[in-house]
């Protein structure tokens, strides 16, 4: 029988690793990629709303659900911080906070309204990031995944250090995350935020500042889905 041990998500407006106030960046996140039965999306964001809950009452940093709109129906990415593997030993702090009855009723609940769950464990890589500029709320994130060719890893990680970032930062570009699939080395992901639909007229901002993406040299794409942020569902760091 399917379990969901963990469907949460991750804030987007991820702080940055500079700034003092700030909480550090998690070093680990584990991204739920959940395919949701058409009929039972209102069921779904029921019980997502349930587990925002419990982790608030555990104290979890940030809580942030995203609604795929353009790469798969019916589709839910969330996001949740650890600090290392070691946490998965355990039950979340939403579980701890829901009880063993509690959570067994809860994923009976959950597993009704699923087609299929998918769990991947990502490291954040922070000196890669471009954090989100203060104040500004974007309504939409375009999460992108591409793999390194083999033998490329370093090449790739040069190419996104030395033009990728500093030709987004060039264009003025912000709030835009880098992750590593922490057990496949060759799996990246970049979440870019994104205020509207409007933003989309804009040129690409790497084509706009002369630098192309990664091409077969280096990299070959993988899927890209542009989401929705539901803070209705969500526990934003306003919200601590």
């Amino acid at each position: 029988m399917r379990t969901i041990a963990l469907l949460v998500a991750l804030s987007f407006t991820l702080p940055a690793t500079t700034a003092a106030q700030d909480p550090p960046v998690p070093p680990l996140v584990t991204m739920a990629t959940a395919q949701v039965k058409p009929d039972m999306t209102l069921e779904f964001e029921g019980l997502i709303r349930e587990l925002r809950d419990a982790n608030q009452e555990a104290g979890t940093s940030f809580f942030v659900a995203y609604e795929v709109l353009r790469g798969a129906a019916s589709q839910y990415v969330t996001l949740v911080p650890i600090s290392s593997f070691a946490d998965l030993d355990a039950p979340s702090p939403a579980f701890q906070a829901m009880g063993e009855a509690g959570t067994a009723q809860w994923l009976a609940r959950i597993n009704k309204t699923t087609v299929s769950v998918q769990f991947d464990n990502l490291r954040t890589l922070g000196d890669l990031a471009i954090p989100l500029a203060e104040g500004r709320q974007p309504e939409l994130a375009v999460l992108s995944m591409r793999r390194n060719l083999p033998g490329m890893r370093g090449e790739y990680v040069t190419w996104i250090r030395d033009q990728q970032v500093p030709a987004l930062r060039e264009a003025g570009v912000n709030g835009v995350f880098q992750f590593q699939n922490a057990h496949s080395g060759r799996s990246w992901y970049q979440l870019r935020l994104v205020d509207n639909w409007a933003s989309f007229d804009e040129p690409n901002p790497l084509q706009a500042t002369g630098v192309g993406p990664a091409g077969g040299r280096l990299s070959t794409a993988g899927e890209t889905k542009v989401m929705r942020v539901l803070p209705e569902l969500s526990i934003l760091p306003a919200q601590r």
